[in-house]
């Protein structure tokens, strides 16, 4: 399993690292804002939240057999 993979299951249940996870991986959540959008992102825009909640909700979903 990827370290990923692994940190996703992880942050599933421990919200504490839920909260690691997405400090590490902030800059990757802000690049598909912008892809989505067609524009820069930034953390005080309105997409950024968007997107912060569609990435912990992603992580609390995952399941490594899907």
């Amino acid at each position: 399993m990827k370290d990923i993979n692994k940190m996703a299951v992880r942050a599933a249940c421990d919200e504490v690292f839920l909260c690691e996870f997405v400090e590490q991986y902030s800059g990757f959540i802000l690049k598909c804002a912008s892809r989505a959008s067609g524009r820069h992102i930034t953390k005080s825009d309105d997409e950024w939240s968007i997107a912060l909640e569609a990435f912990c909700e992603s992580a609390k979903a995952y399941s490594p057999d899907k």
